[in-house]
Parts: C-alpha cells; sequence; structure tokens
C-alpha cells in the first residue's frame, strides 16, 4: 500500500514524543473527514503551539507505527488552523488513525520545550454524495469542432472528462445513438498526479478518449456518463450531437444529341461541403449498351449509337470524398435522335409521301419548309387531275 500526502513536505519517520512544557494548553483536533475508496480528506486544527514557528503534524497508520509526516509554519498567535490534509492510497486502510503535533527546527526536530497535542479518529469516514460533471470535446482530423456541428467525415475522436474532487478513479460510460450504455474507460491511479490532480484540491480531471470510423451519414448522438471514486454517478450524461455530410453528386443537365455523335457528360458541379477531393463513379442503367470512356473521370465520353428510331440513354453519377463517404447517385438522361433519311426529291409525290419525312425530321429545317411548300401547292392547286397524282382528293 502507499499513502501520498499533498500541498506539505512530506517524511516518513518515527518521532521523539516530548512532555509539553507550553505555558498554554495545546490543542489538536481533525475535522471535516471524508474520504472514497482511494482517498481520504480532512482538516486540522491546531492551537496553543510556539508563535511563527515550524510545526510538524505525523500520522499513524491503523495498527502500524508507520505513517507520514507533514509540516509547515503557525502564525503569530501559535495556531495552524484549518490546513486541509489529502491522504491518497491504492486502498484506505480501516482502523483507528493517530495523529500527533510539535514544533521542530529547520531540520525538523524537535524544539526542546516545545508544546505537544494528539488526536484520534477512525475510518471509515463519511463518504461523499456529489455527482461529478462529466465534459465531452470532439475533433474531426485533429480539429476541434462544437457539438451540433456538421462534418463531411465518417470519423471522429471524441475527448471526455470528469470534474470532481475524488477522482484517482474514474469510470466513464459510453453510448453512441440508440445504444446501450457500455464501460468505455476506467482510470486507476496509484499516484493521483497522473490522473491531473489540482493541487488545491479542488478540482481533479480524469480524461480520455473514444474514436469512431466508418460512421454513416446522417444524424448521430454520442453521450458519456462518469463514475468517480466514491462511486457516484453523473444523473446527466454529457452529449454531443453532430450531423455527417455526404458530397453531393450532379450528373448535369439532360442532353438531345444525333445518331453517331460524340458525347461529353459533365460532373463538374458535384461538390463537397469541406471542399474536399471527389472521386467520381459513372454508370450506364437504361437504353442500348455503349462504351463509356473514362468512366471515373470528371467528364467520360462515348459515341451515341446508329438509330433509326429515338432512344433514350441514362447515366448515374456517384461521387466520394477523401473519407470515404459517398452521395446519394444522380441521374442524366441522354436522348438520341435517329437518322435523317433523304427528303423525297423525285416527283410526283404525294402528300403520303411527303408526311413521314416530316414527322421523323422535324429538326430538318430547310428540306421541311420545302416540303411544306409543296404540300401547300398540291391543297391550293384547282387541277383535280394534279389532286389525284399527288394522292389528295377533296
Amino acid at each position: 500500500m502507499k499513502i501520498y500526502l499533498f500541498y506539505f513536505v512530506v517524511l516518513s519517520f518515527s518521532p521523539i514524543i516530548f512532555s509539553n512544557s507550553a505555558s498554554a494548553e495545546p490543542s489538536l483536533t481533525i475535522s471535516d473527514r471524508i474520504q472514497s475508496h482511494h482517498y481520504l480528506t480532512f482538516v486540522i486544527h491546531a492551537t496553543g503551539f510556539m508563535p511563527n514557528t515550524r510545526i510538524l503534524a505525523f500520522y499513524y497508520l491503523p495498527d502500524s507505527d508507520k505513517g507520514e509526516g507533514i509540516s509547515t509554519f503557525t502564525d503569530s498567535l501559535g495556531n495552524w488552523d484549518r490546513q486541509g490534509g489529502i491522504l491518497s492510497s491504492d486502498d484506505i486502510p480501516y482502523g483507528e488513525w493517530k495523529v500527533e503535533a510539535y514544533n521542530v527546527d529547520d531540520d525538523l526536530n524537535r524544539l526542546p520545550n516545545s508544546p505537544y497535542a494528539t488526536t484520534e479518529f477512525e475510518t471509515p469516514c463519511p463518504f461523499p454524495t456529489t455527482p461529478p460533471d462529466t465534459e465531452i470535446y470532439a475533433t474531426v482530423n485533429e480539429k476541434q469542432i462544437s457539438s451540433g456541428d456538421s462534418v463531411t467525415s465518417n470519423a471522429i475522436n471524441f475527448t471526455y472528462q470528469i470534474r470532481d474532487s475524488f477522482s484517482s478513479f474514474a469510470k466513464f460510460d459510453c453510448k453512441l445513438d440508440e445504444g446501450q450504455y457500455k464501460d468505455c474507460t476506467t482510470i486507476r491511479c496509484e499516484d493521483p498526479n497522473s490522473c491531473g490532480l489540482n493541487p488545491r484540491g479542488t478540482v481533479i480531471d480524469g480524461s480520455s478518449e473514444k474514436n469512431y470510423e466508418n460512421l454513416s451519414a446522417g444524424k448521430h448522438v454520442f453521450a458519456v456518463k462518469a463514475t468517480d471514486d466514491p462511486d457516484n454517478t453523473d444523473p446527466t450524461p454529457a452529449l454531443f450531437r453532430k450531423t455527417i455530410l455526404r458530397p453531393i453528386a450532379d450528373a448535369g443537365l439532360d442532353q438531345s444529341v444525333k445518331s453517331n455523335d460524340s458525347v461529353q457528360l459533365d460532373g463538374s458541379n458535384s461538390r463537397d461541403v469541406d471542399g474536399s477531393k471527389l472521386n467520381y463513379s459513372w454508370d450506364q442503367i437504361a437504353g442500348p449498351e455503349i462504351t463509356l470512356n473514362h468512366a471515373n473521370s470528371v467528364d467520360p465520353m462515348f459515341n451515341s449509337p446508329s438509330s433509326t428510331s429515338q432512344i433514350n440513354l441514362a447515366f448515374q453519377l456517384i461521387v466520394t470524398n477523401e473519407e470515404g463517404l459517398t452521395s446519394e447517385p444522380d441521374q442524366v438522361i441522354v436522348t438520341v435522335n435517329p437518322i435523317s433519311p433523304s427528303p423525297p426529291t423525285e416527283g410526283p409525290q404525294t402528300i403520303k409521301d411527303i408526311l413521314p419525312y416530316l414527322v421523323n425530321n422535324l429538326l430538318d429545317t430547310t428540306n421541311s419548309m420545302e416540303l411544306l411548300r409543296e404540300i401547300l401547292h398540291i391543297l391550293t392547286d384547282s387541277d383535280r387531275d394534279n389532286d389525284r397524282q399527288y394522292g389528295f382528293s377533296r
């Protein structure tokens, strides 16, 4: 077992006891004793000792002639009042503690005629019942974020700590989203300084961390609650909320092209909120199969197929950022118009010969205008023989 004392010079020896010859009756009392599994705190009240002189208090462990000593100075009245003491051990021994006090020189030898006083107290003492506070901090790519922030990384690091006066031991229970609380960290400090003991004995910080990777896009809530050395658990767990954003795929505008055209797709408007570099993945999802060149580039190309009728080709784009998060798919439609047949040129032509070409080649404006004039001539010609010749009768 190891015992630690803080705030004072630490000694370990067997004191020599002298009778008290001072005129004032010395007094030594211990108050405000509180302990946990590994900590014992108390307040010392010493009166009737030599003024402005070093005083030594020595603590004997229960059922032992061994102990520890602490030394400081009395005030101008010979008092040493309300100087706190903290003992730490891997296991606080139960039983009767004996404390002795007397004046010493700078070498900690007892002064002649020094007053002497002794007192005793027992453990176990009252355990503290005030629960600890739990705090959370989070970082993404080594940058701290705040609760409620949106990020585009699927990995996050949480650091959490306990704020409590008895934290040589700290247990943390964590959960993510709707999961169950599980023990995520347990800190046991043989030396409380390794847990960040505040020298004034008011706050002790024990910290640990939890890492998550490959989280899905969407909203997440990380929760953690601390339990301290006296088994008090934080009734209000600390919560950290975050939203993981997907990158956004943009496959570009729908296109209308001719048969046997060279066609280029365009995903350049795809984006990531944090500006992460994107990887592109294009796939054909509908229409006659074509060969898509450089399907993993931002702007792949293909040759439209030959067709005598209108067809639609559909393509899907998915982008992935540097953190491995993938976007929702976005689609683009490429309409391939049929090969234009040659316009009817040999006469005489009937309206039945002309109309199919016009219907199938609306974009061929030059020939269409000529053919419309021809139809108009047929309809306005007063020669009925001409009408019959062109397949029209009124």
